[in-house]
């Protein structure tokens, strides 16, 4: 029996694991030798486009661009609190809305762009029209 590739690929073994000039690679072979970076495919075995999860992504980047901007405040009012920037209680109240505040605007602002884009997709579609 002749040794498999480590795709279980019969000519990609038999050719120092290239495929053939000519041959097509099935979904799941390896686009490049093993020693290197595969290469990862933008479209699903069937040729269809992968779908994208819109609301899952986004909340991950408000996520990111959450904690940036949270540790980026906490950096600058540390270095602002040890050079004697905080004189009065009144100074303290601001660092939760300086901290929280924007981060919960873009996720309010986020929700309604979500909810104002859903309002133009069709309830139905259009009935057919036979003449």
């Amino acid at each position: 029996m002749p040794e498999l590739g480590p795709f279980g690929d019969r000519a990609a073994a038999q050719s120092g694991g290239h495929l053939p000039l000519g041959a097509k690679a099935r979904y799941g072979d390896a686009a490049m030798p093993h020693y290197s970076i595969p290469r990862r495919t933008l479209a699903a075995p069937n040729e269809e486009p992968i779908a994208i999860n819109w609301r899952r992504g986004m909340y991950r980047i408000w996520i990111l661009l959450s904690v940036a901007w949270i540790m980026g405040w906490i950096i600058y009012l540390i270095m602002f609190g040890l050079q004697g920037g905080f004189k009065e209680l009144g100074d303290y109240l601001v660092i939760p809305v300086v901290l929280i505040g924007p981060p919960i605007a873009l996720l309010l602002f986020g929700l309604a762009a979500g909810w104002a884009f859903r309002g133009f997709k069709a309830d139905a579609p259009p009935p057919n029209e036979a003449s």
